[in-house]
């Protein structure tokens, strides 16, 4: 089951809730004040590769860096 963020409308209060996928449920009632609140949809950080673009981990084949050719 993931965790999905809820803010009060009235507050702001974010609230981090652990909940099963198969709940449709996108509002609930705030802790703090009572106020209505709505599932806080957020965009995933994005994968940044740094180095030359293959890992020691990563499958080459039997080819050299210099374009394959001894």
């Amino acid at each position: 089951m993931p965790f999905y963020d809820y803010q009060c409308t009235k507050c702001k209060h974010i609230e981090e809730e652990f909940r099963s996928i198969a709940m449709r449920d996108d509002e609930g009632v705030c802790k703090i004040c009572g106020g209505s609140t709505h599932r806080v949809i957020e965009a995933p950080e994005a994968v940044v590769f740094h180095g030359s673009g293959f890992y020691v981990t990563d499958h080459r084949g039997d080819q050299k860096k210099s374009g394959g050719k001894e």
